[in-house]
């Protein structure tokens, strides 16, 4: 089955949005990776390293994207 472009954009989209608020909260709202992330991270440096994480995943789904 052949994908367009939109599909992609739209699976980009799926994917990417929820890492951007996951990213900014966690690398600027410190009690939002103890109380509301998916499993409490307590570290602060823990919470950067997955902030910085999806900060890539949003490269890679830009990249997708264009």
């Amino acid at each position: 089955m052949q994908t367009n472009p939109r599909q992609w954009l739209v699976w980009c989209l799926t994917n990417g949005v929820p890492g951007i608020v996951a990213a900014i909260a966690l690398l600027f709202w410190p009690p939002f990776a103890v109380e509301g992330f998916a499993w409490n991270v307590p570290v602060r440096m823990s919470a950067i390293f997955l902030g910085a994480s999806f900060v890539y995943r949003i490269g890679v789904f830009v990249s997708i994207m264009r």
